[in-house]
């Protein structure tokens, strides 16, 4: 379980990830609680969509890929296949021209890969 607060606008959310005993490790369960601005709640829930049932490592290069559309300044990726891997958290293509919105769609995402390692932690 990993809780994540953004002090910048009062987001908060705590993510709780269940992994699967034998690898290949999958997020079996991804769950959150949490309160914010409609960025950070919404981004939440696409993210639970995108990486539930997902192994660990697709899970991470899923989060790595938002990470740079957060990262291109609305541009986006200029790679269409990364971009369909993202599903509708394409949609977060225009908060990146936000550098304030920013965080707000990655807190979910710190959450999950934090959440994660704490899982897999749990099991060595």
């Amino acid at each position: 379980e990993s809780h994540q607060f953004n002090p910048t606008c009062g987001d908060e959310a705590t993510i709780h990830a269940e992994v699967s005993d034998a690898g290949p490790y999958t997020i079996e369960r991804l769950v959150w609680d949490g309160h914010g601005c409609s960025i950070s709640q919404a981004s939440l829930s696409v993210m639970v969509d995108l990486v539930e049932g997902k192994t660990v490592d697709e899970a991470m290069k899923l989060a790595e890929t938002f990470h740079k559309l957060m990262e291109s300044r609305g541009k986006g990726l200029n790679d269409e296949q990364a971009e369909e891997s993202l599903e509708d958290g394409i949609v977060f293509q225009g908060v990146s021209q936000y550098p304030m919105r920013i965080k707000c769609a990655l807190l979910g995402w710190e959450g999950m890969k934090d959440a994660v390692a704490k899982a897999l932690a749990a099991k060595a």
